[in-house]
């Protein structure tokens, strides 16, 4: 008595030897250098910046939002954690 299983074509080889690849690793969260950072997420947590993003698309304008952000943030840094008090 023979049992037929089918063919299982041998196209890919498998080595059970190897490890799995290790997750990547989480980036650590980016700390807000100023108060630009601080500025962006709140527009960002109410919907400006997709508003400005898509608007920027459509005209082919750049808004200039980079600039203000990196000029309020030298305006009123916020202190980072390892320089001295």
């Amino acid at each position: 008595m023979s049992v037929n299983l089918g063919y299982i074509p041998n196209t890919a080889v498998t080595r059970l030897v190897d490890a799995p690849p290790p997750p990547p690793k989480p980036e650590p969260p980016r700390r807000w250098r100023g108060l630009g950072d601080a500025l962006h997420a709140a527009l960002r947590a109410v919907g400006v910046v997709r508003f400005v993003e898509a608007r920027t698309k459509a005209t082919g304008k750049p808004c200039g939002c980079a600039a203000r952000r990196e000029a309020l943030n030298k305006i009123a840094p916020f202190p980072s954690s390892d320089a001295p008090r």
